[in-house]
């Protein structure tokens, strides 16, 4: 299952990267739009704008980092001391959670992203446990 994840994490890393060459392209127009609404003293427009491109960042950034510890844990797979039901488990939580998280954040819906980031985070819980097992 650690093949797996470290493809898909893979596969995540190249999606974010398309995602902020779109948002490389867009920067240029971005900037330019927010410079005729603060001219013009359109805050409230502004501020969306604002908000609507840094949210698309933020989307991306999260997408290039989880997709990095997707591959840290898929590294850490045969050193955890977890059984192989646990460790299948784990793999799929933390690629059903980036996926989750990501789309929830393109579509702006923040429950979907908080329940995708608990998942995440037990995820990521339970391959440290697995680690301090295999240590101890």
């Amino acid at each position: 299952m650690n093949t797996v994840l470290a493809a898909f994490g893979l596969c995540w890393m190249c999606a974010a990267a398309v995602l902020g060459l779109v948002m490389g392209v867009r920067q240029e127009k971005w900037m330019q739009r927010l410079e005729v609404l603060a001219g013009s003293g359109q805050l409230l427009e502004y501020h969306r704008e604002h908000s609507a491109f840094r949210s698309g960042v933020t989307v991306h950034a999260h997408a290039f980092l989880f997709s990095v510890v997707c591959i840290c844990v898929a590294l850490l797979t045969p050193h955890l001391a977890l059984a192989p039901g646990l460790v299948r488990a784990l793999a799929l939580a933390l690629m059903a959670a980036t996926v989750v998280w990501s789309v929830g954040a393109l579509a702006k819906i923040r429950a979907v992203m908080g329940l995708a980031d608990l998942v995440f985070l037990a995820a990521l819980l339970l391959a440290a446990a697995g680690l301090v097992r295999a240590v101890a």
